[in-house]
This record gives C-alpha cells, sequence and structure tokens, in this order.
C-alpha cells in the first residue's frame, strides 16, 4: 500500500495490510464500500468470518437473496426476506442490505459499484460457478476486487438444515408470523 502525501492510498494488496488500519483505496478519502452476498437462512459462524473479513475492507453493504433468488438454486427458505433482512441488518459489522433479486450479483454490482466484493472460495466450483466468473468480469468495469476467503469448513446452511432433519427436527416451509 502506497500512502500519498494528502494521506489517502493508491493501491492496496488483497491479503496484506495491517487489518487494524483503516482501508482506504483508489484515492477516495472515505472507506471502500464491500459487497457481500447471503442467503442468511440459516446464519452460523462461517457468515461471521465473511463479515468480519469483508469489514477489514471498508463498509459492508449486505446483498440479500431474495426468497425467491434462494430457491431458484436451492430449497424454500426457512424464514422470510424480511425476517432474514432484520437479522442480518443486527450483525455487527453489517452497515447496510440490500435485496439481491437473483443469484447472478451483476445488476447490483453495476447499481452500487463496490470497490470489493467478499465472498468464501467455495464458489469456484459448482452452481455458483458461473455467477463468479460473472462478478469477476462485473468488476473489472470499474476497477472492483474479488476477495476470496477460505470457506470455513465443515459448515454450510445446507449442511445445518441436513443435521437438523437427521436428528428428527422438521423445519417448516417457510416461517411466515411477523416477528415482533
Amino acid at each position: 500500500m502506497e500512502e500519498r502525501m494528502d494521506g489517502t492510498m493508491t493501491s492496496l494488496k488483497i491479503g496484506g495490510g495491517n487489518p487494524e488500519e483503516k482501508l482506504i483505496s483508489k484515492g477516495r478519502k472515505h472507506p471502500s464500500l464491500v459487497y457481500v452476498g447471503l442467503c442468511a437462512d440459516f446464519i452460523h459462524h462461517g457468515h461471521i468470518n465473511i463479515i468480519k473479513e469483508a469489514k477489514r475492507f471498508g463498509k459492508v453493504m449486505v446483498g440479500l437473496l431474495t426468497d425467491e433468488a434462494i430457491s431458484s438454486y436451492k430449497r424454500v427458505s426457512a424464514l422470510t426476506f424480511n425476517q432474514r433482512k432484520m437479522i442480518v441488518e443486527n450483525i455487527k459489522g453489517v452497515a447496510t442490505v440490500v435485496s439481491q433479486e437473483t443469484l447472478d450479483y451483476t445488476v447490483n454490482l453495476r447499481k452500487y459499484k463496490p470497490s470489493y466484493l467478499v465472498h468464501g472460495d467455495d464458489w469456484k466450483t459448482g452452481v455458483q460457478q458461473k455467477t463468479r466468473a460473472g462478478v469477476i468480469e462485473v468488476l473489472k468495469e470499474w476497477g472492483g476486487e474479488l476477495v476470496e476467503i477460505p470457506y470455513t469448513a465443515g459448515i454450510s446452511s445446507t449442511e445445518l438444515q441436513k443435521n437438523l432433519k437427521e436428528r428428527g427436527f422438521l423445519l417448516p416451509v417457510q416461517i411466515t408470523e411477523k416477528v415482533v
């Protein structure tokens, strides 16, 4: 990282630097916008790891997948969008939550133009591989960067649901009662 005489940073190497310092990049004097896409149906420590890592790069905006987006590649969400949004808005490190209408990030990326997108490295293969390729191309449009952190081994929302089912816990199709 190189500091100019006016105190702004001109570059930032992914994976390096002091996590305690405020990361200010691309000549801006304000914290960078960092986009994190989440389903957030079952919040677990892997989600928290991603948010904590994203916070190191700037202001965290969570693109919360809508119920329709989740069901397009997984299953019906156990919690409604508004219930999940309320939970995510109250996670330490999250500055704002926006709706992500599809599994494809490109609409929100072009709308908000984040400096960084932080994601677990588990999407290099499988159903999200094409999504990842699209993200890389779109971020290039304004010099945004993809930061992939190691996937938190042994935990996933799908695994949690499977484990609960194996233990005899039945999950409702979707909880629709209002959260007070």
